[in-house]
């Protein structure tokens, strides 16, 4: 599982770096299916000198597995950890999802082959 993260409009920190890539690398170790793909992530902070409000912190993932279609979240928020929670949960959400969505299809095919066998027999 390769990772990259990409600092856009923040200085590079390492902490932020670690915490990032330790929280994304969590949700993807237990997906066997992910081990194969490329994470980037990027870190961001919008900070507008035209308009005057907080700043906000964007984490944004782009997931390319081998298989499939690339995943693509990204989420906002005023704290930087705040955000990266936000995008973990999204990522782990997603997740499931395509994994329980493979293994219907299997179970789908399987019980198909076996009313085939059936048949045959």
């Amino acid at each position: 599982m390769k990772m990259q993260i990409v600092f856009q409009n923040l200085k590079k920190s390492e902490f932020v770096g670690r915490l990032v890539k330790e929280r994304i690398e969590s949700v993807l170790e237990k997906f066997p299916s992910a081990n194969g793909g490329k994470a980037v992530v990027y870190v961001s902070m919008e900070n507008s000198p035209r308009h005057a409000g907080p700043d906000q912190f964007r984490v944004r993932v782009l997931y390319k597995s081998i298989t499939g279609k690339p995943l693509i979240l990204a989420k906002k928020s005023q704290n930087l950890f705040e955000a990266t929670a936000l995008v973990v949960d999204s990522l782990l959400e997603n997740f499931h999802r395509r994994n329980e969505r493979s293994l219907k299809m299997r179970r789908k095919s399987q019980r198909q082959l076996k009313s085939i066998m059936k048949t045959y027999v």
